[in-house]
């Protein structure tokens, strides 16, 4: 007969030992669901009978009550159910940089005696879609009760700078760095001590286009200075050609300048008779 498989046995062990508390603990289960029925139904039975009284308020308020214990009661069975038994495997580096990757389902088996294989989730929904995923073995862990039976125990095939830490709600991997990538052999992801993602990125066009940009800087450069050479030589063949032949240059300095513009003054005059008498006379501005 073959032997049963991990992922089988524990959740059939898990289901036998409720049934076998069900059955020898009749009278305490039944006093449990007595107070579980009170817990969850209470607020809601006195919300509908204070609507029937016509007290809206009283019974919007305990419906309110009621929502705040479903919440109370749904965060105590995450942080003791779901996060202990489904931890959140993290990548904790040495500055303390803490990345979530995913939540641990079961463990599993693989071919690499040097990763521990497990079934994870990457994201809450959808629910029944889960993935492979094999990380590095630690050299040394520590188990046993704290305090009593603690021990350090040797690993084989485990790696010397990874460490893993067991919270309450996690599973910490202390590391100097992890990257997340997929192995195609395996078809599992890997959570590696190296990147494997990156494409390739050949330099020698990076090279081809640098030249050629050196290149156009450089002809730029010197069609720029060809110009400014070609100016100053047509300057200097001007200047040669003026001297040879005596040809005047004209003085800037001892130009006369140009007489400014004569002022008119009008004088008014009165008469005897109170006519105004108008005499121009030039002036020099």
């Amino acid at each position: 007969m073959r032997k049963m498989d991990n992922r089988i046995m524990v959740p059939a062990l898990i289901v036998g030992i409720i049934i076998i508390l069900i059955y020898y603990l009749r009278d305490a289960m039944v006093q449990v669901y007595n107070y579980l029925d009170f817990y969850f139904t209470a607020f809601i039975v006195t919300a509908m009978n204070e609507f029937s009284l016509g007290n809206t308020g009283m019974g919007i308020l305990c419906i309110v009550i009621q929502i705040i214990m479903y919440f109370m009661a749904f965060m105590l069975f995450k942080f003791t159910v779901i996060d202990t038994y489904f931890p959140k495997f993290r990548v904790v580096t040495p500055n303390k940089d803490v990345f979530k990757f995913c939540r641990k389902i079961i463990q599993t088996k693989g071919d690499d005696k040097s990763y521990a294989y497990f079934m994870v989730k990457f994201h809450a929904w959808p629910i029944i879609r889960w993935h492979k995923i094999k990380i590095p073995k630690p050299k040394y862990v520590r188990r046993g009760i704290p305090f009593f039976t603690r021990k350090t125990i040797e690993i084989q095939n485990g790696f010397e700078k990874v460490r893993w830490r067991r919270m309450p709600a996690t599973l910490d991997i202390l590391t100097e760095d992890m990257h997340l990538n997929f192995d195609p052999i395996e078809e599992c992801y890997i959570l590696g001590k190296k990147v494997d993602v990156y494409r390739e990125d050949p330099v020698a066009p990076y090279e081809k286009l640098a030249y050629d940009e050196v290149q156009t800087i450089g002809q730029n450069i010197i069609e720029s200075v060809k110009g400014d050479y070609g100016m100053i030589k047509d300057q200097f063949h001007m200047g040669i050609v003026i001297r040879e032949k005596d040809l005047p240059i004209p003085d800037t300095e001892n130009i006369k300048k140009p007489d400014t513009i004569k002022k008119i003054e009008i004088a008014e005059k009165k008469d005897n008779s109170n006519n105004i008498i108008i005499k121009r006379k030039k002036s020099d501005g």
